[in-house]
This record gives structure tokens, sequence and C-alpha cells, in this order.
């Protein structure tokens, strides 16, 4: 792992280089989105399909995701080993979803039968 930081150690603009890649990223998104032949469409990010409306819970998972990266190539830029802090953060996602199913299972057994 130290080889890993050593050789982003040794690139002078790694933050360069990240917004050049986190650029592309978003500009073929928006390539993509904007084309009637695909079917990716970037509202669906962030609305719920079975109200039609914003979703906090998809908001939440979009904004932790994009602010774990930000922490992991911070701690990469101080020399830290990022590894424990990534296990955590993809522990948190797994549980998240776990725990969304979980609830999902429990909603259906309180809901009363009509018979």
């Amino acid at each position: 792992m130290t080889e890993f930081i050593a050789f982003f150690k040794a690139l002078p603009y790694l933050n360069l280089l990240l917004a050049a890649i986190s650029l592309v990223f978003f500009g073929a998104m928006l390539v993509m989105h904007r084309n009637s032949k695909n079917p990716f469409d970037a509202v669906d990010l962030l609305i719920d399909h079975t109200t039609g409306r914003a979703s906090l819970d998809k908001a939440v998972v979009l904004w932790g995701a994009v602010l774990s990266n930000w922490v992991v190539v911070d701690q990469v830029n101080r020399d830290k080993d990022p590894t424990t802090l990534l296990l955590g953060i993809l522990g948190i996602f797994i549980l998240k979803r776990g725990a969304d199913k979980a609830i999902d299972v429990l909603a259906l057994r309180s809901v009363p039968r009509k018979e």
C-alpha cells in the first residue's frame, strides 16, 4: 500500500488530475443524460419512482458517496493509509442497504391483512 501512496505522492498536480477526471466523468454523464436513445437519466439519482418526488434517502446516499471520496483523497494526500477508512465507508453503505430491506420487511408484517 505504501507504493500506491508513493506513486500518488510523486504526482505534483494530483488535485488537478482529480478535478480533470471528475469533469470528464460528469461531462460523460451529461452527454448520456441528454441522449434520448440512452436509458440513463441523471434525475433517477435523486427521484423516488414510487412517489415521483425527491428522495431524502437517495440524496443522502449520493452526498455520502461524494463526501467519502473527498475524505479518502484527503487522507492519501496526508500520507495516511485509507484502507480502514474505505472498509468503514463500505460497511456503512452495506448496513444502510440491509437496514432498508429489514425496515421494508418489518413494515409489511405490521400491515393488517384484509380477509
